[in-house]
């Protein structure tokens, strides 16, 4: 009798001579080897075919995503990229694949992989991945849904090196350019483009003109509309939620300082200065030609928040 362990296979072989005989028939999972008129059992253990790997079903795709490959417990992975056939020389699976477009236009991925356990090999898996090229989409640099009193330049980015920025307003042909300066009110359109990617997506804000401005400063009286754009900081913002004013001394005169807005209904103001709300004379804002305003004596440091509901 003559026994030898294949492994890389992973598997025993026993061969009989003229002097031993093997039964092959296995009983209960059992191979009785008979020697010299005795006989013994050899437990036999079921080697199983590994089940081919599972892949994310095929898919088309931009710039870049990540392929996870799962198998049976136990089993190693190996995968290819190039539509060839792996083998357990291809590339060893660790963690969760990146792929992405290199190419002009586009970048097709055929990945296939196989799982190998116990020195079986299971059947291939292969999916195909198309993955094109996409312009990210621009972003406005200015603050986006504010109302502002004046002609405005608004400026637009695109993260994506080398891409061409177009911009419509309103139902507008599209154009080329960087910016573009709005004196009324307007919804601008946005988009991207760049020779063999896929255009980006759009974007869209609107920038509502000629609503007023706020104005905040510090006087000893304020009666006339005059009086009121001659304080000393003036937002371009009418709705102010949650806004930290930049660094403003007061200093320690028995002025007020004066808060205004344009009128317009139900408007409400708080004040806060290192957290605390400070109050307001004429908490309901007393009406100054068009413009709704309030005061306080001497209540704000030089870091104050202020917000109109």
């Amino acid at each position: 009798m003559k026994v030898t362990y294949d492994p890389i296979l992973g598997k025993l072989h026993i061969a009989a001579d003229a002097d031993h005989d093997v039964d092959t028939t296995t009983l209960s999972g059992k191979i009785i080897i008979s020697q010299d008129g005795n006989s013994y059992a050899v437990t036999a253990e079921r080697i199983v075919k590994p089940g081919a790997p599972t892949l994310p079903a095929s898919a088309t795709f931009y710039n870049s995503r990540t392929v996870a490959i799962t198998a049976d417990s136990g089993a190693v992975i190996y995968y290819t990229t190039d539509g060839s056939t792996p083998t357990k020389n291809s590339t060893q699976y660790a963690s969760a694949i990146t792929i992405g477009s290199t190419a002009a236009v586009s970048t097709v991925y055929t990945i296939k992989a196989i799982a190998v356990k116990n020195g079986m090999t299971s059947d291939v898996a292969t999916a195909t991945y198309t993955c094109y090229r996409k312009v990210a989409t621009p972003t406005f640099s200015n603050a986006t849904g504010n109302k502002y009193s004046a002609s405005r330049t608004i400026t637009f980015a695109c993260a994506t090196s080398g891409a061409t920025i177009q911009y419509k307003i309103g139902s507008g042909e599209w154009q080329t350019g960087s910016s573009v300066t709005v004196s009324t009110t307007s919804n601008i359109y946005i988009r991207a483009i760049l020779t063999d990617w896929v255009d980006s997506s759009e974007r869209s804000t609107t920038y509502e003109l000629n609503a007023g401005k706020c104005y905040i400063g510090q006087a000893a009286s304020v009666t006339t509309e005059a009086d009121i754009k001659a304080l000393a900081n003036a937002y371009e913002r009418d709705t102010i939620l949650g806004w930290t004013a930049p660094t403003i001394d007061f200093g320690s005169s028995t002025q007020y300082v004066w808060f205004a807005i344009p009128n317009t209904a139900a408007r409400s103001l708080t004040v806060k200065s290192d957290g605390f709300a400070v109050p307001l004379q004429a908490a309901a804002g007393t009406v100054i030609g068009a413009y709704r305003v309030w005061r306080t004596e001497n209540q704000i440091n030089s870091s104050f928040t202020f917000q109109f509901s």
